[in-house]
């Protein structure tokens, strides 16, 4: 098949499955107001002697993020298949086919991009808005929703920044281009080290931030043991 084929087949596969896609338009257009509910009872809950805290837990959260993410990415590289049940043609199979043809994803519409975070991250963020109501006079535990739903919100937009690492130049916005700069978001030259051959190392796309740790202390291989001890091993059918 064609590099072109290949692109106008996932495109298609992934812009239109059913409800599945249905669902994730709902989830991405819930996001933004379930977001906006946290951070409100944070802020109004939050003493302000506490906001001297905030800028040093966000950047925690990015950091947790960035390793979150990567561990989901490497889970999907290597572990199941794209006919699993369930998880296997929705999570498994993009990232996937991500590595036979990268720049897809460029393609992709805004559901198909965050929609699959958004399915996760709403309904964790209803869940904290509930338990938020229970317990509104604790700085801590507000402190601690703050940092989680900075991580929900920092993990929805991941694919997002992995999207514009593969984007072309042109197609980055300026804001997208400066944040990849400063190294707030994925940066293309540093995602370009996970394409490198033998695709085994930097799996965090948040931003990048855990991969040169992750990196030097072998953690991805340490973990690829810890699993095969308990019998869990990769997918023979992976390319990696």
């Amino acid at each position: 098949m064609k590099q072109t084929e290949i692109n106008v087949a996932i495109t298609s596969d992934f812009d239109d499955r059913g409800f599945h896609n249905v669902l994730e338009w709902i989830m991405v257009i819930l996001f933004p107001f379930s977001t906006l509910a946290v951070y409100g009872y944070c802020f109004m809950n939050i003493p302000v002697w506490t906001y001297w805290f905030v800028v040093p837990l966000i950047l925690l959260s990015l950091f947790i993020s960035d390793i979150l993410t990567g561990f989901v990415h490497w889970l999907a590289d290597l572990y199941g298949s794209p006919t699993t049940p369930l998880v296997g043609p929705n999570f498994i199979e993009p990232f996937r086919w991500h590595h036979i043809e990268p720049t897809a994803m460029c393609k992709h519409n805004l559901a198909v991009t965050i929609g699959n975070s958004c399915l996760f991250a709403v309904p964790l963020q209803v869940l904290l808005i509930i338990c938020m109501g229970h317990y509104s006079d604790s700085p801590l535990f507000n402190l601690s929703s703050l940092v989680l739903n900075t991580i929900f919100i920092a993990t929805v937009l991941t694919n997002q920044f992995h999207k514009w690492a593969h984007s072309s130049p042109d197609d980055r916005s300026t804001i997208a281009h400066y944040l990849q700069k400063w190294n707030l978001i994925l940066a293309p030259d540093h995602h370009q080290e996970h394409h490198t051959p033998p695709h085994t190392s930097s799996y965090c796309v948040t931003n990048g931030w855990a991969n040169p740790l992750l990196n030097k202390i072998g953690f991805w291989k340490k973990m690829q043991w810890v699993l095969s001890y308990l019998g869990i091993n990769p997918d023979k059918s992976s390319h990696i």
